[in-house]
């Protein structure tokens, strides 16, 4: 049997990290979901995305932004 993946939740706090600084969470809430895209809030800076769903390792993960040490929202990093 397969293991169904660690998909994003609408309504659940996620963060996410940055290789540079490790220190450095920025939350960020699912507002909408769809099969394949994502909305989010950055909750620092109230601002609104919405970003292409993948799969790594079982998880649904989205690319912050498109550089080569840019973060990555993963659905298995919840908020505290």
């Amino acid at each position: 049997m397969e293991k169904q993946p660690v998909k994003f939740e609408v309504g659940k706090t996620y963060i996410y990290k940055f290789f540079g600084d490790h220190d450095l969470a920025i939350p960020c809430k699912i507002t909408k979901r769809t099969a394949k895209t994502i909305t989010y809030v950055e909750l620092d800076e109230n601002k609104t995305y919405t970003k292409r769903i993948r799969e790594s390792f079982g998880v649904e993960c989205v690319s912050i932004a498109s550089y080569s040490m840019a973060p990555v929202l993963f659905a298995d990093r919840l908020a505290a």
